[in-house]
Order: C-alpha cells, then structure tokens, then sequence
C-alpha cells in the first residue's frame, strides 16, 4: 500500500481513458505504487484467479494475464469505479449546494 505521506502522480486523462474503458467484459485499475491505469479482460482475471498456465492463452495476452496475477495476489491495484457507481446528478447537485451565492 501507498505511504499516506508520499505523493502518487496520477495523470487525470489516465483515470478518464481507464474509465471510458470499461465494459461488462473489461475492468479497469489503478495501480498504487506505480500511478499506471491498467485494463484487463474477465478473462484475463479468471486465468489469473485460476493459475492457468500461459502457453494456454495467445502470447498477445500474456503481459495483461501478468498484470492480472499481480491485481489478484497482491493489493497494489484498486479498481476503478465503473459507469454505475458514477452519479452524474448527485455531483452536480452536490456542487451546486456548495455554491454560497443563491444567484448562481
């Protein structure tokens, strides 16, 4: 885990694009030590979950199986949230109380 004193640098656009990325077959996370946004397929975690052997998947899959492995096993990773945990209407309102003058 992160020391809370350390500074992580996280590019804002890298968080975005993780985010746009997600669908109901990938996931995306940040990744605690390094600041890199990574997306990995479903089936790219279930291998890693299941310790299937590599030479099982094309070898165009093997370094996200690898990153996949190291979000299973340790707590470097923390995912992203996805469209549903996103609340446009409540940010905006919750923006909008926050502002002091009425008029605005």
């Amino acid at each position: 885990m992160v020391d809370q004193h350390s500074a992580l640098r996280v590019k804002l656009s890298d968080l975005i694009e993780g985010m746009d990325f997600q669908s109901d077959e990938q996931s995306s996370f940040l990744n605690l030590t390094t600041g890199e946004v990574v997306s990995i397929t479903d089936e790219e975690l279930r291998a890693a979950e299941n310790d299937e052997p590599l030479e099982d998947f094309p070898e165009w899959q093997h370094d996200a199986i690898r990153i996949a492995k190291d979000i299973v096993e340790t707590d470097h990773y923390v995912p992203l949230p996805d469209r549903f945990e996103i609340h446009e209407y409540q940010i905006m309102e919750r923006f909008c109380l926050s502002i002091d003058d009425g008029e605005l």
